[in-house]
């Protein structure tokens, strides 16, 4: 009852003070006369509190579009952004922007119709003179996902250009633009996007005197610590006439250098043309041409001796060779390429990075009749090899990492000797990591494709598969074999097949026919020889011989012509192993896993030593489903029929452990007590 009285009162109050006064006051006795309302905190420690509303509530259609010139100086506090909003007749601002001062709604755009001439929309100007590091404008965008730049400059107009940058104190060292970039992209990028435009995208010229070195004074220095170029110029086909790099000097001093280029690491020269036009004066990426008697066209060195990188790096895209030498002086004794080096990385390298390219890396050909005068020869006097070829193709691309051709009637295609007697190592050692072949060898003729021949005590063939693929594979369209190999030494194999990859699941030897003979035949044709024709031996959970047959013949046949010895023998000779030494299953409902047979009126199966276990199985209902040797009744019945298939002269062992007597295909078997059923007849069925 007392605050009902009290509100009455200073309603009256209020209202007598804003009729005497046109003036609100709370919280104060005599209110300001030139304030419409006027509020005081009584106890010093209370505000005043604006309208609360969210970013939502304040921009919502339904409030702003009540809202007009006559609401100019509405005020609302934005719970969202924390700020107080003023509506000045059209949107709202905040106050910050009310006031001018410098905090700002981002995004903050603003666009400016027009300006005083000669004046900067925004100019910051720092008058310190103190020995300090003071930056005039600082710009970092940290959010790694943000795809727009720090700093964007862009100027239509006709004179000047996007941004100026000028250093005016001549004792400053340091860099007029300073460009970094810690990410993947360049650290700048200068373009022309104007086609009529014959200036270049980068101009950078310099007054300065040669410093320490001549490189010091120059208009570009490119510096890289990594594998790629520090300066990479490249021609547009539209320009494909011009130069990617021109250097001039002018001047007369004998050891200045039209361009000088120095890589610690990386590449100190990269040249490219797109150019379409062909011929001896057609553009090329860089060209080196020499006219005294003791200068050379170009040369490249690297000097620092723990570099892993060529001298000299080529590279085609096109379907030309990606180096092309020529020496037009017949009399000339020097070979057209001499490739040398002191480090550690290659004498020359060859590359054709074009997927689409038919010609090879490197092509070499020779007229010479002379036997010296062969296309290509290697020579080591070290523990290297004296050639080496490897290709790093894509999959499906079947070209050779060597290729060797001989046109002639009687020379080799290639020829590989080693002439060192107390070599141990092969003359040609052929090894892959694709799933295609180390050595694949093609005949058209009545001749062997691959044809090993040992005198010693090594391999004639010797193939070993480190991956997922045959060792050798050898291919013939005539009658003679694909791959032979003879042994003429008293030790050592003509052929070894070997795969040392455990992972692996392909066979050391795989042999396929389309034809009528076998895929594969063994033979031993010194009679004194106690030796198996064909040996097959695993340490591994696999057979030691698997043999697959999708047409009607057999998957394995054997045939003994002796008077003695097995056709066939399968031998355990680990005692721990429970598996079998013959395991034979199949698929087919209407065949038998082991068919044995004797046309000799003898027996077609002898067990020479050991028992007999068969299957058992389990029945508890009145149809047998699955077919065993030996039953069990356990329950069902008391009538029991096979409810599978059966022919004539198969037996079934039954035991009735169900505790009734029952019948089993009509026989007829007492509790406790087993039969053996046989068929005689179709569905007829006799117990003994």
């Amino acid at each position: 009852m007392k605050r009902h009285v009290l509100l009455v009162g200073f309603i009256f109050l209020s209202g007598s003070l804003w009729a005497q006064n046109k003036t609100l006051g709370v919280g104060v006795t005599t209110p300001n006369s030139n304030a419409a309302l006027h509020v005081e905190s009584p106890t010093g420690n209370q505000g005043f509190i604006l309208p609360r509303l969210t970013t939502a509530q304040r921009t919502a259609t339904g409030f702003t579009s009540v809202l007009g010139v006559a609401d100019n100086g509405l005020m609302v506090y934005d719970t969202n952004l924390q700020t107080i909003f003023i509506w000045d007749g059209a949107k709202w601002k905040s106050s910050a922007q009310v006031a001018g001062g410098p905090k700002l709604v981002y995004p903050y755009v603003d666009t400016v119709a027009s300006a005083p001439n000669n004046a900067n929309l925004l100019r910051l100007l720092y008058a310190g003179s103190a020995a300090e590091n003071v930056g005039v404008a600082h710009f970092e965008n940290l959010n790694p996902n943000n795809g727009f730049s720090a700093i964007f400059g862009r100027t239509n107009s006709v004179t000047n250009g996007a941004a100026d940058l000028v250093v005016n104190n001549p004792a400053n060292t340091n860099d007029a633009l300073g460009v970094t970039t810690n990410g993947l992209g360049r650290a700048g990028s200068f373009s022309v996007n104007n086609a009529s435009n014959q200036s270049a995208a980068l101009h950078v010229s310099t007054n300065g005197t040669p410093g320490a070195t001549a490189v010091n004074s120059a208009a570009i220095l490119g510096e890289t610590t990594t594998a790629f170029s520090a300066i990479t110029a490249l021609i547009p086909p539209s320009a494909s006439t011009s130069n990617a790099i021109s250097g001039i000097t002018k001047s007369t001093d004998a050891g200045s250098w039209a361009g000088y280029f120095d890589a610690l690491t990386g590449t100190a020269v990269y040249g490219t043309t797109s150019s379409n036009v062909g011929g001896p004066l057609a553009p090329v990426g860089v060209y080196g041409e020499a006219r005294g008697t003791g200068s050379v066209g170009g040369a490249f060195w690297i000097q620092n001796a723990t570099n892993t990188f060529p001298a000299l790096y080529s590279n085609t895209i096109g379907m030309g060779p990606s180096l092309s030498v020529n020496l037009t002086n017949a009399s000339n004794p020097s070979p057209a390429v001499v490739a040398q080096t002191n480090g550690l990385g290659h004498a020359a390298r060859f590359t054709v990075n074009n997927a689409s390219a038919t010609v090879p890396a490197l092509w070499v050909q020779t007229n010479s009749t002379q036997y010296d005068g062969i296309a290509v020869r290697g020579l080591s006097t070290g523990g290297s090899s004296a050639s080496y070829f490897t290709r790093q193709g894509t999959a499906g691309t079947p070209q050779a990492a060597m290729w060797a051709e001989n046109n002639s009637v009687d020379g080799y295609g290639a020829y590989v000797e080693s002439i060192n007697s107390g070599n141990g190592n092969p003359a040609l050692y052929a090894t892959t990591n694709g799933t295609g072949p180390a050595i694949e060898a093609t005949t058209t003729t009545g001749w062997t494709a691959i044809m090993g021949e040992a005198g010693g005590s090594g391999n004639g063939v010797f193939g070993r598969s480190l991956g997922s693929n045959a060792a050798i594979s050898g291919e013939t369209t005539t009658g003679w074999t694909a791959i032979h190999a003879r042994q003429l030494g008293t030790a050592g194999s003509a052929g070894f097949f070997n795969i040392e990859n455990s992972a692996s699941t392909h066979p050391a030897i795989s042999a396929a026919t389309d034809g009528a003979g076998s895929a594969a035949n063994f033979q031993i044709n010194n009679p004194s020889n106690t030796l198996a024709a064909l040996h097959a031996q695993t340490n591994g959970t696999g057979p030691g011989i698997s043999a697959n047959n999708t047409s009607t013949g057999d998957a394995v046949f054997a045939l003994k012509s002796g008077s003695s010895g097995s056709a066939g023998n399968f031998q355990i000779n680990n005692g721990s192993n429970p598996a079998s030494a013959l395991f034979a299953m199949t698929n087919a409902g209407g065949g038998s896993s082991i068919g044995a047979m004797n046309t000799g009126n003898g027996n077609a199966l002898t067990i020479f030593n050991g028992g007999v276990r068969v299957s058992v199985e389990s029945v508890s209902s009145g149809t047998i489903a699955n077919r065993a040797a030996a039953y069990r009744i356990t329950g069902g019945g008391p009538s029991f029929t096979f409810g599978f298939g059966t022919s004539d002269g198969e037996v079934f062992m039954v035991f009735n452990d169900s505790g009734v007597e029952i019948t089993v295909q009509d026989v007829a078997i007492p509790t406790g007590e087993g039969r053996t059923i046989i068929q005689f007849a179709p569905g007829v069925f006799r117990g003994f």
